[in-house]
């Protein structure tokens, strides 16, 4: 899928993945579907992000400091694969 603006998004489809594995049931379909899907929801994320004033890596760094509580740097970098 082939969009202009990367900024936009598509709502999550969650038949997407079901769709997959009904139809096809070869593993790179469903990794396909996969992808898609996870490509979907990282759009939203960071056009939600965006809409608080916050960068694209520092949505996941705050979104992950409320799940856990007194985490480190080292955690935050290993879970958001972002450099220190």
């Amino acid at each position: 899928m082939t969009h202009s603006d990367p900024n936009e998004f598509e709502p999550p489809r969650a038949d997407v993945i079901e769709y997959a594995q009904a139809a096809h049931s070869d593993l790179d379909t469903q990794l396909t579907a996969f992808f898609e899907e996870f490509r979907r929801i990282d759009l939203i994320y960071g056009a939600y992000g965006r809409r608080c004033g916050l960068s694209f890596s520092a949505y996941p760094i705050f979104d992950y400091i409320c799940q856990n509580d007194g985490t480190s740097q080292r955690e935050i970098c290993a879970y958001t694969l972002l450099p220190r």
